[in-house]
C-alpha cells in the first residue's frame, strides 16, 4: 500500500482480503502500525512528534519497523500455498519505496515474485475528514480522553507526512514492479499490470465503492411486492435482481449458477449505489453471498438468533459497514400470517437452503486453476 494517513488504506486491504478469502486465494496482511504499538508501547512516545521527518532518529526506527514487518511478509511467502501479502503503511516516500524493492530483491532471489503498489490518493475533503473521525476510536487514540487533543495530535501527524509525501511515479513501474493507483475511491489509473492475481485485483477495484447499502436475500417465492415497503427508504432506490423475468428486475439471475456467473454477481453488489433485493432459490449463489460477506460478519447479542434462518419463510437483510458485516431478518409469517403459511406455489424445493451459520460445502468457491480464467482477465487490460 501507499498513501498519506486517512485515505482508506487499511479499509481498502481488509476489502482485498475478503475478495481473495472468497476465491480460496490464501493471503496475510501485515501492518507496519501494529508492529510499532506493539514493540514501542513503552519506550517511545508515538505522538506527532514521532513522525517529523526531521528528526532523524525517529525516521531510522521507523524504516526499522517497516522493514521488519516486510521481512516477516517475505517469510510468510516463503511457506507453501502463501501466493500473497499485503504490506500495510504509508510508504510516502521514493526512498522508502526504493529500500522497499531493495529487501524484496534481496531476500528473494532466484524466486519468482511481483511487487505492486496500491496507491490510495484523496482529495475529497469529505472522505478525509470522515477517516480522521474514524482513527480517533482507532488503536493510537482510542485510550486518549480529551478527544480534541487527539484530533490536533492527528492533524499534525498527517502534516508531517503531507511534507515529504510523493506519490508513484510511472518510472518505478519496470521490469516485475506494477501500479494501481486509486483516486477518491472512483477513479482507476493502472501502471504495466499484468499477471492473473494483479488483474484479477484490478477488476476487483474498479468496481467496489464505499456507498453504505443494504443487500436484501429472499427466495424467489415469496412476494416481494408485500415487503418492498417495509425495507426500503422511500430516497433509496431498490434494484431488484431475481430468476423471475419481470420489466422492474434490475437483473435476471440464473436458475442455476456458475462460479463466474456468481463472481460478477459480487462485482455488482460491490458497485451498487444504492440497496439490493435478490430473490433466488439457487444453493450455491446464496452460499457464495454468504462465504463473501461471512469473513467480515460480527453478530451482536440481539443478533444471535440469526443463526436460525428459514429461508422459505424470512428475509435476510446483509449490511456490511465498513469493518464488519450484520446479518438481521425479518418474519414474512409475522407479518402476512394467512399468506405466507401456504404451500410454496412454485413447488420448489428449497428445504435444503443453507444459513449463514456453520455452513458447508463452501470450499466449492475456488479459483485454484488460475490459468483457466487467464484468458478472460486478460481483457481487463
Amino acid at each position: 500500500m501507499v498513501g498519506l494517513p486517512a485515505r482508506g488504506k487499511s479499509y481498502i486491504t481488509k476489502k482485498i482480503s475478503n475478495y481473495l478469502n472468497w476465491l480460496n486465494i490464501n493471503n496475510k496482511i501485515f501492518n507496519v502500525g501494529n508492529k510499532r504499538r506493539l514493540q514501542l508501547f513503552e519506550c517511545e512516545e508515538q505522538n506527532a512528534d514521532f513522525f517529523n521527518p526531521n528528526q532523524s532518529k525517529n525516521v531510522a526506527i521507523r524504516d526499522q519497523l517497516a522493514l521488519s514487518t516486510l521481512d516477516d511478509l517475505l517469510d510468510w511467502l516463503n511457506n507453501d500455498d502463501c501466493p500473497v501479502g499485503i504490506f500495510d503503511a504509508t510508504n510516502s516516500t521514493i526512498k522508502r519505496r526504493e529500500l522497499i524493492k531493495e529487501r524484496i530483491s534481496k531476500r528473494m532471489q532466484g524466486q519468482n515474485y511481483n511487487v505492486l503498489f496500491l496507491e490510495s490518493i484523496c482529495n475529497d475533503l469529505d472522505i478525509v475528514e470522515n477517516n480522521i473521525k474514524l482513527k480517533l476510536n482507532g488503536p493510537d487514540y482510542k485510550d486518549v480522553e480529551d478527544k480534541f487533543e487527539a484530533l490536533d495530535d492527528f492533524k499534525k501527524r498527517l502534516q508531517n507526512y503531507e511534507s515529504i509525501y510523493e506519490t508513484v511515479e510511472s518510472r518505478e513501474c519496470q521490469d516485475y514492479v506494477q501500479c494501481i493507483k486509486i483516486v477518491n475511491i472512483h477513479n482507476l489509473k493502472s501502471f504495466n499490470i499484468f499477471g492473473v492475481y494483479s488483474l484479477m485485483l484490478q477488476g476487483f477495484l474498479s468496481n467496489y465503492n464505499t456507498c453504505k447499502k443494504k443487500i436484501w436475500l429472499s427466495i424467489n417465492n415469496i412476494d416481494s411486492s408485500k415487503f418492498i415497503p417495509l425495507i426500503i427508504n422511500s430516497s433509496n432506490f431498490l434494484k431488484i435482481m431475481s430468476e423471475e423475468a419481470e420489466s422492474n428486475h434490475h437483473k435476471l439471475i440464473p436458475k442455476s449458477s456458475t462460479l463466474d456467473q456468481i463472481h460478477d454477481l459480487i462485482l455488482d453488489l460491490e458497485s451498487s449505489n444504492s440497496d439490493v433485493l435478490i430473490q433466488t432459490t439457487d444453493q450455491f449463489l446464496i452460499n457464495g453471498l454468504f462465504k463473501y460477506f461471512k469473513p467480515l460478519q460480527k453478530f451482536n447479542q440481539s443478533n444471535s438468533s440469526s443463526s436460525n434462518i428459514d429461508l422459505n419463510y424470512e428475509i435476510i437483510c446483509i449490511n456490511p459497514d465498513h469493518y464488519q458485516t450484520d446479518f438481521t431478518k425479518i418474519d414474512i409469517r409475522e407479518l402476512y400470517p394467512l399468506e405466507m403459511t401456504r404451500s410454496n406455489s412454485n413447488g420448489s424445493n428449497t428445504s435444503e437452503i443453507y444459513t449463514p451459520i456453520n455452513v458447508d460445502g463452501l470450499d466449492q468457491f475456488n479459483y485454484q486453476n488460475l490459468l483457466e480464467v487467464n484468458e478472460k482477465l486478460e481483457l481487463l487490460k
